[in-house]
């Protein structure tokens, strides 16, 4: 189905969410704590219960207890699965799309570039899940208000709240100390937090430094060998009231990981299930990422805010490989640095007449170096390559557009939106026939969303959002050898989506509930298809497709101290893909795990000091293979990825003001499992202890 075609569907979903008279519910309070409110879905804070969007929050206690990584703290939402390449080096399937189909930001900052890998990735580790207030998971494309990459769903990060003290306040003082230590991980880490304000300014600085050992596996799998690493983040904050309406946000940030393994094709892989060992001697991948960032926040009441952020983000990668081919032996080392200038404005604005106008503006200029070198004992020389995983001397650049109105028709809010989209890449030095390559891509992009018996308790939405996404610089100019051996390709084409989606939230009582259903169109999706000898080499194309899922979520109270919840989710797709021999055929997307369950039983103690939770999680067996995944026999058994369940307990008091020790016990049963698509197993049997001290 072309665009026009899927334009032509635009109108047809409007019109089922035409204009009637609907029933208004009783109005209950509200199940949602007060401070549950999201940013990601409206660009400013908003309340989930009454936002038209399918949202997901991580609680902060699993950033700062539990969770290893931001991808892990995902684990058990809707529609995500979790695939660990290696141990730094884990990425999302967010209603299963991955890489740069999801949007990361990063207080606003998007972190995504053009370099960035379509496949998992190891790019969402460098962020410090401990320096984090939450995490807000927005579902679903989302193209409109954020552009490209926002397909199957945007990841907001956020920090905790800098407030400037009143402008009588006295100099105040106040810092954490966190520290987290895990059996099976092998791991220890430790964050320091210092925060000063006074009259009108508030500055946080914070260092953490994460260890982690081999990883130890469930059953006779055992320990993981060479998949230790360490990271280290530093970031410093400072906010300035420049008047009772406006501040000034200042916001730097730093990581640097240090000898990454990834080891599932190397000599220290193992087999599991039948899958294959590699012969490579050692693979390491290496990371720095700074973020740059000056915003100006304003707000006038609910009915105007703004802000205009002006940010640096800069990220190296480094691989190193080692191999003997031929009985030489090689090594290659490459990498690519980018260089990312952004502009981004956002703004609110209530009307008289009652419309709300959303809208705003982003432009991002990237630079992107590139290189390869490569030594062999039988040259005892290292030889320099034209360019590395990408093009050598590049620009990639987005100009985009968007504005989003809201009003009231009857009992029916109507939110459409329109986005202009311009995209230039420039790639001066590649590793192909012609060496130099330049193009522009223009797209018009719609939406409409309608949001009906809804009152402060609930709400039902429809939706169509269309999605746009051009060729990336990694897409033209890959050499890219990770998993497997890429080529330029200069004739891709633009990728499209459109997703239809119906959802139902609220909470009745001691209930609170969201039922979600959506599909996604997919039109001119770049896909990979293995080729050539084992299927080493990939033919990239622009294939058709489609995903459907359904989400289903629940909380109950019990009681005034007992609480039960449960999240499940279904999902399929197919997508275009070719053989070696170029025969077209529909088979399902990569890495596509059809269900999965999360519950958890939680009960508050009388002193309200303490807590205990239990919770299980499962899934289902993965046999739903793409082509690629059937030829990744060193990660995926013949057979596809059995499914498994796996249950765990958290216990956490606060054993003074300020004091707050957590213990949790993960893999009660030691499981041996392994998420599908993953080159090593899930931890084995897991004391994970968490100490916070605040003053």
């Amino acid at each position: 189905m072309r665009l026009f075609d899927m334009l032509h569907l635009l109108p047809a979903a409007l019109s089922l969410l035409c204009p009637q008279e609907l029933p208004q519910e009783g109005t209950q309070e509200n199940p949602l704590a007060p401070d549950d409110i999201v940013v990601t879905a409206s660009a400013f804070a908003a309340n989930p219960l009454t936002e038209p969007w399918a949202i997901s929050l991580v609680p902060t206690a699993t950033l700062a207890t539990t969770a290893r990584t931001l991808s892990e703290s995902l684990r058990g939402l809707p529609s995500v699965s979790v695939q660990k390449t290696a141990q730094g080096q884990s990425s999302p399937y967010l209603r299963g799309l991955t890489g740069y189909h999801n949007l990361l930001l990063v207080d606003g900052v998007r972190l995504n570039h053009s370099a960035m890998r379509p496949g998992p990735n190891q790019y969402w580790s460098t962020v410090d899940s401990w320096a984090l207030d939450r995490v807000e998971f927005l579902r679903g494309t989302s193209g409109i208000r954020y552009g490209a990459d926002a397909i199957g769903g945007v990841v907001h990060a956020v920090s905790n709240l800098l407030t400037p003290g009143a402008a009588d306040a006295s100099l105040q003082t106040s810092g954490m100390v966190r520290s987290r230590m895990a059996s099976a991980e092998g791991g220890w880490g430790a964050r320091l937090q210092q925060m000063q304000s006074g009259p009108d300014w508030a500055m946080q600085l914070g260092f953490t430094h994460k260890t982690w050992g081999d990883l130890h596996a469930g059953g006779s799998t055992g320990t993981q060998i060479n998949t230790g690493y360490q990271d280290d983040f530093g970031d410093l904050r400072f906010v300035r009231r420049l008047d009772d309406d406006l501040n000034l946000r200042l916001n730097l940030q730093r990581v640097r990981q240090v000898d990454v393994p990834r080891t599932h094709k190397t000599i220290d892989g193992f087999s599991w299930m039948g899958t294959s060992v590699g012969s490579e001697l050692w693979r390491l991948h290496d990371q720095d990422r700074d973020l740059y960032s000056a915003a100006l926040d304003w707000g006038h009441g609910a009915r105007e805010r703004g802000s205009l952020t002006l940010s640096l983000h800069r990220h190296e990668e480094r691989r190193d490989r080692a191999r003997i081919k031929s009985d030489d032996f090689r090594n290659d080392r490459q990498g690519f640095s980018v260089d990312d200038w952004g502009l981004n404005w956002r703004e609110e604005r209530g009307l008289d007449s009652g419309l709300l106008l959303r809208y705003g503006a982003e432009i991002h200029h990237e630079r992107v170096h590139s290189w390869k070198s490569e030594w062999r004992d039988s040259t005892g020389v290292w030889s320099d390559n034209i360019q590395g995983p990408v093009a050598a001397d590049a620009t990639y650049s987005t100009i985009a557009a968007y504005i989003e109105p809201s009003f009231d028709v009857g009992a029916l809010t109507i939110e459409p939106g329109l986005r202009f989209t311009h995209v230039g890449l420039n790639a001066n030095v590649v590793d192909f026939t012609p060496s130099a390559y330049t193009q522009t891509w223009d797209a018009l992009t719609a939406g409409v969303r309608a949001t009906f018996w809804g009152n402060n308790d609930s709400i039902t939405w429809l939706s169509a959002t269309q999605g746009f996404r051009a060729p990336s610089l990694y897409d033209a100019t890959s050499t890219d050898e990770t998993s497997v051996a890429d080529s330029p390709d200069f004739t891709l084409e633009p990728e499209h989506f459109l997703q239809f989606e119906f959802g139902r939230k609220g909470g009745h009582g001691k209930l609170r509930y969201e039922v979600v259903l959506w599909h996604t169109m997919i039109q001119d999706m770049i896909v990979r298809s293995p080729e050539g000898s084992g299927g080493v080499d990939v033919l990239k194309d622009n294939g058709d497709g489609f995903l459907n899922g359904l989400e289903l979520s629940a909380a109950f109270e019990l009681d005034e101290t007992w609480s039960l919840s449960a999240v499940a989710s279904l999902m399929n797709g197919e997508v275009d893909q070719w053989t070696a021999d170029g025969f077209e055929l529909r088979k399902p997307v990569d890495r596509l795990v059809p269900m999965s369950f999360y519950s958890s039983l939680t009960h508050h103690f009388d002193d309200s000091d303490s807590s205990f939770e239990a919770w299980v999680w499962a899934v289902g067996r993965s046999d739903e293979l793409s082509l690629r995944d059937e030829l990744d026999t060193s990660r995926i058994p013949q057979d596809g990825t059995p499914g498994f369940a796996t249950s765990g307990l958290t216990w956490s008091k606060v054993i003074r003001a300020g004091n707050t020790l957590t213990v949790s016990l993960e893999n009660l049963f030691d499981k041996d499992y392994r998420v599908h698509g993953s080159g090593l197993n899930g931890a084995g049997r897991n004391l994970i202890v968490a100490w916070e001290v605040r003053y």
